[in-house]
């Protein structure tokens, strides 16, 4: 049965042209973007996610079909997982573009290399621990749990990728390529388990809040 909510969430909550949201990782491809904003973009997809949940009575629906209540939020927050996977993804195909096609370091912030996959990662883990919890504690208020999540994530993201080029003791995870790849490495599985712990706690209490809303 989860697996038929997860379809339900790709085929009717995340409309087809939505996927070409993907393409925001490209973003890296500009010299000066600052390219946390090009992964922060991800609110898009999500904020159309719960626009749609609105406006079709989706959780309603949902609530009346034979399925928990847990399942509805885990479908949903492997959707999340989903999406956020496939932004990180794309991104690493247009990284490697971007190494062969300039020659010189980033000027706008952090570098794109594995290390900074983490931050994005973490970026990420703070959208979901704030949107999950915060979603499903009403089930209708979607546009502060969207905000505030997009924003404070974004910010996080933004102090991370601005402090390696200003501080020396840092430079061993801002290389442009695969220089120092342990550290790179070190902060990318960090980034990595900072999601998994934080994803799977936003996930817990936003099942303890959805099954005390009576919709």
């Amino acid at each position: 049965m989860l697996s038929n909510l997860i379809h339900k969430e790709l085929r009717l909550n995340l409309p087809a042209g939505l996927w070409l949201c993907l393409a925001f990782p490209s973003l890296v491809l500009v010299p000066t973007w600052p390219f946390v904003i090009a992964f922060g973009y991800v609110f898009v997809p999500v904020m159309v996610i719960m626009q749609m949940d609105k406006a079709n009575a989706d959780l309603l629906f949902a609530t009346l079909l034979p399925v928990r209540k847990r399942d509805i939020v885990t479908a949903r927050t492997i959707t999340l997982a989903l999406i956020e996977a496939g932004f990180v993804a794309v991104g690493a195909v247009f990284a490697v573009v971007r190494y062969f096609l300039y020659d010189s370091p980033s000027q706008a912030g952090m570098n794109v290399n594995l290390a900074f996959f983490g931050v994005v990662l973490t970026m990420y883990a703070v959208l979901n621990a704030i949107l999950l919890p915060g979603y499903y504690k009403s089930a209708y208020r979607m546009l502060w749990p969207i905000l505030g999540g997009s924003t404070v994530s974004v910010l996080v993201g933004a102090v991370l990728t601005i402090l390696p080029p200003l501080a020396p003791a840092l430079g061993v995870v801002n290389d442009r390529g695969l220089g120092h790849v342990g550290w790179q490495l070190a902060v990318l599985a960090g980034g990595l388990a900072v999601y998994a712990a934080a994803t799977a706690l936003a996930h817990r209490q936003a099942v303890s809040n959805f099954e005390r809303v009576d919709l």
